[in-house]
């Protein structure tokens, strides 16, 4: 007999949002949230400066994350908010995070990008380089709360959430663990990266991204951090949907550059998913696609990864 896995719980916090509810007001609003401003530096330069602004430190609390009172201001900033976030998701299941000590709960961390860690030349303490290391972000959950399922550190996105997402539900029903809280991350310190990125031709210098548009001419990159708990359906109090599988796969191709796009992997994914999932392409009611609004060869859109609701 098969084992449904749900999405019991849910948080995040995305730019000028503290929390889901925001956010979705301000996209059914059509609210511009990419901001150029002075919060995180000088906006008068030539650069560009336009970014999305979501992770803020004034609080953390060192004393429930058993974290010595020392170390939080030379902290990764994905690793703290991480944290708060997948507490977050746990409560909005509708579980007290306390009853999860013991549990054969499973951690997955995952990072899209952070320059945080350029700052471990600098360091002069021991405190600086333990509070950089992203290795320690899914195990700061784990003993926090004292987790006694596998706890997994990766760098890779939103695209290796899918991935994980899936490894999750194989192995909540394999009985190899009893739930799982999947947190992923994005962090923006300086300039740098916007700098990079509109020299690689994928910057909007005006903060605009035009997916899908003869204009596109770039995206904007933004800070934000989401967090789900996995739970057996007999087991979850909130069933805000049911996994159904995840996947993913590189869709670069040799005949141009590691960015180069090749439509080719995407279709062969899209017809795995549906075969081993046993999913009717008739029965998908909504998809959603990463619309990065950069015009490639042959006039098509880079599209990294693909989320179905069925």
């Amino acid at each position: 007999m098969g084992v449904d896995v749900v999405i019991s719980g849910v948080a995040g916090t995305f730019p000028e949002c503290k929390n889901i509810p925001q956010f979705e007001d301000a996209l059914f609003k059509k609210a511009h949230l990419v901001t150029e401003d002075d919060r995180k530096w000088a906006t008068k330069t030539d650069l560009p400066g336009h970014c999305g602004k979501a992770i803020s430190h004034e609080e953390f609390d060192a004393l429930f994350f058993k974290v010595p009172f020392s170390l939080p201001a030379t902290m990764e900033p994905v690793t703290k908010k991480a944290l708060e976030t997948s507490i977050e998701a746990i409560i909005d299941a509708g579980v007290n995070p306390k009853s999860l000590a013991g549990t054969r709960t499973a951690v997955y961390c995952l990072y899209d990008f952070s320059e945080f860690e350029m700052s471990i030349p600098k360091a002069q303490t021991q405190r600086a380089l333990v509070g950089i290391a992203r290795c320690f972000s899914a195990n700061r959950l784990s003993f926090a709360m004292d987790l006694q399922g596998p706890s997994y550190s990766a760098q890779g996105g939103y695209g290796s959430l899918c991935h994980f997402m899936g490894e999750a539900k194989l192995q909540i029903e394999a009985g190899l663990i009893d739930a799982a809280v999947i947190a992923c991350g994005n962090f923006i310190l300086s300039k740098r990266s916007l700098i990079v990125l509109r020299d690689m031709g994928l910057m909007a210098d005006d903060g605009e991204c035009r997916a899908f548009d003869e204009n596109a001419h770039g995206y904007a990159l933004s800070e934000g951090c989401v967090a789900f708990f996995l739970q057996r359906a007999t087991d979850a109090r909130r069933h805000w949907a049911t996994v159904v599988g995840g996947s993913q796969k590189f869709l670069g191709t040799k005949k141009g550059n590691v960015l180069a796009f090749d439509e080719g992997p995407v279709k062969e994914m899209m017809r795995e998913l549906y075969f081993k999932w046993n999913v009717d392409p008739a029965d998908v009611g909504y998809i959603e696609a990463d619309g990065c609004g950069i015009k490639v060869s042959m006039n098509h859109r880079r599209s990294f990864s693909l989320y179905v609701a069925v």
